[in-house]
């Protein structure tokens, strides 16, 4: 599935190139995003979304450039060689700070990760994750509150054993499972720069296992791109409590109206 995956993102590329010199209403971003706890691991992804204005009133002014509402369909790829996910996916932003979404992806993961005990967690297995998302962004003078609340039913091809989650290292029921996740940003914001905390959690709702994690993080813009930096304390069922390094660096083949 990697090769695919690989070729997805070169298609990307040329689609979006194609679409910056035609001026379509697309948008595009690649990166790459990885950490140190519960083990080392990095992956790269790559994103294109179709955009629609359902209306806009956004004036001149900086204070009205959130009076708009939107439809992106979009479609995301991922890779670490070893884990590797397709994601086709639509967000409704009935206002731009509110995002309500839909989507499906497909996954493959091969890979004895070493906060799992492969005899009981299959290491080595296909997903399917069927997910609904609301996303949310308010704001106040500097301070801004970001978040992200995501339910996923998750179906596996091999039943045979547990379901691994390596994304927060827990284990889910093997005939299936459902993954409940949110992800709430609140930071002060001074000349673009972003400092503020992320607080993450999961949980499984078959076989209760669950992780919790929070980080400070710093964020730095740069043109058309910006580097997350943080650190913070993971913890979970199975791997317990550690410090942990999170990175997340992300750049704009296209610019879109959405604004998170």
């Amino acid at each position: 599935m990697h090769k695919l995956v690989l070729t997805l993102f070169f298609t990307l590329s040329l689609l979006s190139l194609q679409a910056s010199e035609e001026k379509l209403p697309f948008d595009a971003h690649y990166g790459f995003q990885g950490r140190t706890y519960p083990a080392l691991g990095a992956m790269v992804f790559a994103e294109l979304g179709h955009n629609t204005l359902l209306w806009d009133k956004r004036t001149q002014d900086s204070k009205d450039q959130w009076k708009f509402g939107l439809l992106r369909p979009y479609f995301q790829a991922k890779t670490s060689v070893v884990v590797n996910s397709l994601v086709i996916g639509a967000d409704l932003y009935p206002v731009s700070i509110l995002g309500i979404g839909v989507g499906r992806s497909h996954e493959d993961y091969n890979f004895e990760f070493k906060f799992f005990n492969c005899n009981v967690v299959d290491c080595d297995n296909k997903l399917r994750r069927d997910f609904w998302r609301i996303k949310l962004a308010l704001g106040y003078k500097n301070y801004v509150l970001l978040s992200h609340y995501q339910d996923e039913r998750i179906v596996p091809a091999n039943t045979d054993k547990l379901i691994g989650e390596y994304r927060h290292a827990i284990a889910g029921q093997n005939t299936g499972d459902d993954l409940r996740k949110l992800n709430v940003i609140f930071g002060y914001q001074h000349n673009k720069l972003l400092t503020g905390l992320l607080y993450q959690t999961a949980n499984f709702e078959d076989s209760k296992q669950n992780s919790h994690a929070i980080y400070a993080i710093h964020q730095l813009p740069f043109q058309n791109s910006k580097l997350t930096i943080g650190l913070g304390i993971f913890e979970n069922t199975l791997k317990g409590e550690g410090i942990g390094f999170i990175f997340r660096y992300q750049a704009d083949i296209l610019g879109g109206p959405k604004l998170f």
